[in-house]
């Protein structure tokens, strides 16, 4: 008699296999997730910085626009105007972090601003992006000609 298909057994043994698999291979996705999340909460401040830079630079509503880094909140602010405290608060645009990821900055005020019309920096700095979990940082410098991550 000529049998087709699996039994019971082979099944078994195949489903164990692909457990331990399974298993094994969970903490590199976990450890792939958070380096994919640091870096998509990096290069979204990375982009902030570049609209405030773009939106100065084209004179948009004839203002200097800046980001605001709120560190007790985790969060910062693309905002409108000549500094963080005399803003346009209508045009804010405010973006958290999660709790993992947090920044320090050596800006005066924890704030950059780009001059409307010429995108110069009153002073340039660094923003240092560190991940609690996985022990990722990263340092975005940012002067008058450039953006630089390292």
């Amino acid at each position: 008699m000529n049998k087709e298909g699996f039994n019971l057994i082979e099944v078994l043994i195949s489903i164990s296999i692909m457990v331990v698999l399974i298993s094994f291979s969970f903490p590199f996705y976990s450890a792939w997730q958070d380096k994919s999340s640091f870096n998509n909460y990096k290069a979204q401040i990375i982009g902030t910085l570049e609209l405030a830079r773009l939106q100065s630079l084209a004179g948009f509503n004839n203002k200097s626009h800046g980001i605001y880094f709120n560190l007790d909140e985790n969060t910062f602010v693309l905002f409108q105007g000549n500094n963080y405290e005399s803003r346009d608060l209508i045009y804010d645009r405010e973006f958290e972090l999660p709790s993992n990821i947090f920044l320090t900055t050596n800006l005066d005020n924890n704030e950059i601003v780009f001059n409307k019309y010429t995108a110069l920096v009153a002073d340039s700095g660094i923003i240092n992006i560190n991940e609690k979990n996985t022990e990722q940082n990263s340092v975005i410098s940012v002067s008058d000609f450039s953006i630089l991550e390292d």
